[in-house]
């Protein structure tokens, strides 16, 4: 038989809507999509089930095609990629997946190494890998669920981690079944809460590890930690929980801090700390708490801070389109004289998390899809110079923290946020997947603006006919059918505009049938089921059997002597 695709959804159900229907065998989760793709060596092969999710869509796929080694896909969608869930493990290079998908269900805001290779995460998730876990859970180097259980009565913002015991932070009243105020320590090895109870009354942003390594920086909107006056900052005993008399007292909130032995960096949304007038960005004395001379400003939000190890500069990351009296968007890096040094990395979107990995590379996260020009969907990995390294985890929407683990000198990423998918692309209505990996043909793009209900190929593969309902095809007119290269979905000169949706489409030698429910074909008064030239896209005038109705399907017998 010839290569031919259905104009129809390949999965059924008895809904009237199409919407969020899987290919194959359904990812798993409450919104997985899409296609599970396995390796298959002759090009007429069917694709097979396998037990990852290996490749999905945002949206529904109507069409596959298998034709050597890319699957080529059509329907109504947005995003092609590996279905995750909104957190996955990646490689500290690449960002490519390396474990199945967590299938978290919620959101993720945070993450710290847990020092054998794996991660804490917090946020305001409720399922991870199909089991329960509220707001808190632990993940292995593997990628998988551990037994650590600390379930959460609202939402974590951040984590801290030292000698076996987790700090966390956020919006919630209580943790483990213990009555917490917005500050909790658990055990690591037990998951049982401390008697650690400092409380704050209002949401903890940012915590941090102070140098000396016996207490905690915590930052937030809140103007009281236990019984004690502070605003926005404070310091922690990690031992008893008792507040130090360190007091920045900052007029608004503290989204971020990062520390060494001369100074406590802020960031946020103030416009004063340490007893001085600071925008946004303050650094005050780990003794006394009041403000250095570093007196940056920026003209929105700072989210994220970090250090980078030898060097004297602090990396900030927000909202923002000036820092330090130079214009940078998003992303800057601020001197110890507090102007913005010559290192720049400018996002399109708001960075929310950084990191650094042992490199020394920072990893900045957030909900951006370009820096400096170069395409880096939500994640990116820049050098000491600023140059856009290869790091590129490709996720469908935020991601709102990522973090680098190393052990045993081997470094994995950790990527959490409100995305579903990873190693993906925007792609509209039509995608290209890798046979092999099921991962987006990143140099295949053929954007339409409607939907995909057909395609076929050439018998000399030089052409992926699609058929739909669109009029454009990478910005450039062609009405429901069209042809296009296979290898970088570029429109080819070939064109036979129909007067109507195309549904089915089917190849044998030269010849291309269509069907759908079309008036007109290039032109000629033929309708729903046509004979056209693959190489010319000349109408057949004497193929007209001018079906009653609605044309959805189509087969040609390999000889071409019958078409059903």
């Amino acid at each position: 038989m010839s290569r031919v695709s259905k104009g129809f959804p390949v999965s059924r159900s008895t809904s009237t809507s199409p919407v969020r229907r899987a290919i194959a065998v359904a990812a798993a989760g409450a919104s997985a999509l899409g296609l599970m793709i396995a390796t298959a060596p002759a090009a007429n092969a069917s694709p097979a089930s396998v037990t990852d999710d290996t490749a999905g869509v945002r949206g529904v796929v109507y069409t596959t095609l298998q034709y050597g080694d890319r699957i080529y896909i059509g329907g109504e969608f947005d995003f092609a990629g590996r279905w995750s869930g909104a957190g996955q493990v990646v490689d500290a290079d690449g960002g490519r997946v390396l474990s199945p998908a967590l299938r978290i269900v919620g959101q993720v805001n945070a993450a710290v190494p847990d020092g054998q290779g794996g991660w804490f995460i917090g946020g305001s998730f409720t399922q991870v890998l199909g089991r329960q876990r509220a707001g808190l859970a632990r993940i292995t180097k593997a990628g998988k669920l551990s037994t650590f259980r600390a379930d959460v009565t609202g939402s974590v913002n951040a984590l801290a981690f030292k000698s076996g015991v987790l700090y966390v932070g956020g919006n919630f009243s209580a943790v483990g079944g213990s009555n917490r105020a917005n500050l909790a320590s658990i055990t690591a090895g037990t998951s049982a809460v401390t008697t650690w109870n400092p409380g704050t009354n209002g949401p903890v942003r940012a915590l941090d590890l102070a140098a000396g390594g016996t207490t905690l920086y915590v930052g937030g909107s809140f103007s009281q930690v236990g019984a004690t006056s502070r605003g926005g900052a404070a310091e922690v005993s990690l031992s008893t929980g008792q507040i130090s008399a360190w007091n920045p007292n900052v007029t608004g909130t503290v989204n971020a801090i990062d520390s060494d032995a001369s100074n406590v960096y802020l960031g946020g949304d103030f416009t004063g700390a340490g007893g001085a007038s600071r925008v946004d960005l303050a650094a005050v004395s780990p003794s006394t708490g009041l403000a250095t001379s570093w007196a940056p400003t920026t003209d929105g939000v700072v989210n994220a801070l970090t250090l980078r190890s030898g060097d004297t500069r602090v990396f900030v990351g927000g909202s923002f389109g000036n820092a330090g009296g130079q214009s940078r968007q998003n992303l800057a890096a601020i001197a110890a004289d507090g102007s913005a040094d010559a290192w720049t990395a400018n996002t399109d979107g708001e960075v929310f998390d950084l990191d650094t990995n042992p490199a020394g590379d920072v990893v900045a996260s957030g909900a951006f899809t370009s820096v400096d020009g170069t395409q880096r969907l939500r994640g990116a990995s820049l050098s000491s110079t600023g140059d856009v390294l290869a790091w590129d985890p490709g996720t469908d929407a935020t991601i709102r923290a990522a973090s680098v683990s190393t052990f045993q000198g081997i470094s994995r990423t950790l990527i959490g946020g409100n995305f579903e998918y990873v190693n993906g692309a925007p792609r509209k209505n039509i995608a290209a997947l890798d046979v092999a990996t099921g991962d987006v043909v990143r140099n295949f793009v053929a954007d339409t603006d409607a939907i995909v209900k057909a395609l076929a190929m050439s018998a000399n593969g030089t052409q992926l006919f699609v058929g739909g309902g669109f009029q454009n095809v990478n910005g450039s007119f062609r009405s429901r059918l069209a042809s296009l290269n296979p290898a970088t979905g570029a429109l080819n000169n070939w064109s036979a505009n129909a007067a109507g949706p195309v549904n089915a489409l089917a190849v044998n030698g030269d010849s291309l049938y269509v069907g759908g429910n079309f008036s007109t074909i290039a032109g000629e008064q033929i309708g729903r089921l046509a004979r056209v030239s693959s190489a010319t896209s000349e109408v057949d005038t004497t193929f007209n059997p001018a079906p009653g109705g609605n044309v959805r399907a189509l087969e040609v017998t390999s000889d071409g002597s019958k078409i059903f």
